[in-house]
């Protein structure tokens, strides 16, 4: 994995190792070896937001964690471990709302890649996806006493996504295209008045969706004598967030097109190069920019009487939870 960080996850047009089951499955007929192991650790830390939120990240591993085995010449298959979005915790308080959200979606998978020609690759990767809210409740004060208290469930909802990918591999050149498939995950809201113990909302349903995300991409990896690798990568994501739709509520006096995304493009790109230095080994050195977007999601109420929204980090940045609710 931090290969394809490093890359600036530019990897739908290389896909030559084992995160090729993440992003690109049609890659993993060429993995160079007969099976590979791929694994990491981000460790904790936390950050501050202009307006006071804070953001813990846990230590967690990175994504993908994945197994690839290659059998024979033209199939590949991967047992894999992916996350569209990790477990981090919100914390905020403006004066009048106040309380955490931790949310995470991942699972499981299995991938397949085939070489159908000398040239041409294609593959399939499914996870199974499961949407967490570990720890989501905050408390609203009006006229300095807490008149609601809000709390957030998924019930540990699951669902299958997909990746179909393609790879066309030249001598010098790599074409990749992969499409993944975006799903949506439901969850409740609940509100009580923590002075009478009066139910406000007795039960909200709400939408988690990861959108579909189109990558197109190209890799250049020359012949060299000299070094041991050089290559180029660049790629091209369509991320069809027009997908996420928000519902007006009554109480809430702000538009639902307030809150509409449109579908955007991304551009990533990177290179790595490899230079034998030492009989110890070659050194390695990777350059790339990422934009860690891969699985933007928002939460949007599906009911006429009350709202949610609980936007969590997406592509264009990161943005605190909120939740409101008409009495």
């Amino acid at each position: 994995m931090a290969r394809t960080f490093g890359m600036g996850s530019a990897i739908t047009g290389l896909a030559d190792d084992s995160a090729a089951a993440a992003f690109n499955p049609a890659g993993l007929a060429t993995i160079p070896r007969a099976g590979e192991l791929q694994f990491g650790l981000k460790t904790a830390n936390t950050a501050s937001l202009d307006n006071g939120d804070q953001i813990h990240k846990l230590a967690k591993g990175t994504t993908p964690a994945s197994l690839a085995l290659r059998l024979g010449t033209r199939v590949g298959l991967s047992y894999q471990f992916l996350e569209l979005r990790s477990a981090s915790t919100i914390a905020f308080d403006d004066g009048r709302e106040s309380g955490t959200l931790k949310t995470s979606v991942n699972g499981p998978g299995i991938g397949l890649g085939v070489r159908v020609s000398p040239f041409v690759n294609i593959g399939l990767s499914l996870n199974a996806y499961r949407f967490y809210i570990n720890d989501g409740e905050y408390t609203r004060v009006t006229d300095g006493r807490p008149d609601m208290v809000v709390r957030f469930n998924s019930n540990g909802d699951t669902r299958v996504a997909g990746t179909l990918g393609a790879l066309v591999k030249a001598r010098e050149l790599s074409y990749g295209l992969a499409f993944r498939l975006g799903r949506l995950w439901r969850a409740r809201r609940t509100a009580i008045d923590p002075s009478t113990s009066r139910v406000i909302d007795e039960g909200t349903t709400f939408d988690v969706r990861s959108p579909s995300v189109l990558s197109s991409g190209i890799a250049w990896q020359p012949e060299l004598r000299r070094a041991q690798s050089f290559l180029l990568s660049a790629q091209l994501d369509r991320v069809f967030l027009g997908g996420i739709e928000a519902s007006p509520a009554v109480g809430i006096p702000f538009p639902a097109s307030d809150y509409r995304m449109k579908s955007a493009f991304e551009f990533r790109a990177g290179g790595e190069v490899t230079i034998p230095c030492s009989a110890a080994g070659p050194a390695t050195a990777r350059e790339g920019p990422t934009d860690c977007s891969s699985a933007p999601a928002s939460i949007v109420n599906r009911r006429a009487r009350s709202s949610t929204k609980v936007p969590t980090p997406s592509s264009r940045g990161s943005s605190r939870p909120r939740g409101r609710a008409t009495s």
